[in-house]
């Protein structure tokens, strides 16, 4: 039997997340912080965000190499900093590979750009969707007879995937080499359904 005070309003403790206890993490690259550390500008959309002072201390620590502990209160505000976009996890090994991943490429009149990405994908399952080129590309996987738009040929393409993960990559982009990697065990934390990297 639980008693409380009259009156008085009863916060309750958040549960664990332990998707997140023992994680690293970095900080945005649009991070900024004031007022000692308790404000917090960054993130993406653009957010203010106010820490208590032991708050700031746990980002501190975090920012400093340590990793984020089991503390109920202290996972409830990793996550609220993930999910306003002002910390990210560092990449660690997950449950996930790359044999777990379809590479789906939407592709018209750019043979040469599919090249290059699929030398830069190597040996991933990829599905190449022609989305009705002038010339039909040769090595395509599936095509539309006619342009239907990249959304359209990304789910012509995702739908033959057989893997648990789909990346998608358009084919005048070169990803770099560590790309997937980076962001494989992201989809070890159940709130993840999906992942994007950051174009520079």
């Amino acid at each position: 039997m639980t008693s409380h005070t009259p009156g008085a309003r009863h916060i309750p403790t958040p549960a664990s997340d332990t998707a997140l206890a023992g994680h690293h993490v970095t900080p945005d690259v649009s991070l900024r912080r004031h007022a000692g550390g308790r404000v917090m500008l960054g993130g993406s959309p653009t957010r203010l965000l106010r820490l208590t002072t032991h708050g700031a201390t746990l980002l501190d620590r975090w920012c400093a190499g340590q990793p984020i502990g089991t503390a109920p209160r202290e996972t409830a505000l990793a996550r609220r900093l993930l999910d306003a976009g002002l910390i990210h996890p560092e990449p660690r090994p997950g449950r996930y590979t790359p044999a777990d991943v379809t590479v789906v490429v939407p592709v018209n009149d750019n043979p040469h750009g599919l090249a290059r990405l699929r030398a830069a994908t190597g040996d991933l399952t990829t599905i190449v969707v022609d989305d009705g080129s002038t010339a039909p590309l040769l090595d395509a996987t599936l095509r539309h007879r006619t342009p239907a738009g990249p959304a359209a040929a990304r789910n012509t393409g995702w739908r033959q995937a057989s893997t648990d993960l789909v990346a998608f990559l358009d084919a005048d982009t070169l990803p770099e080499p560590d790309w997937l990697e980076a962001i494989l065990g992201l989809f070890d934390d159940p709130d993840v359904a999906a992942a994007a990297l950051r174009c520079v």
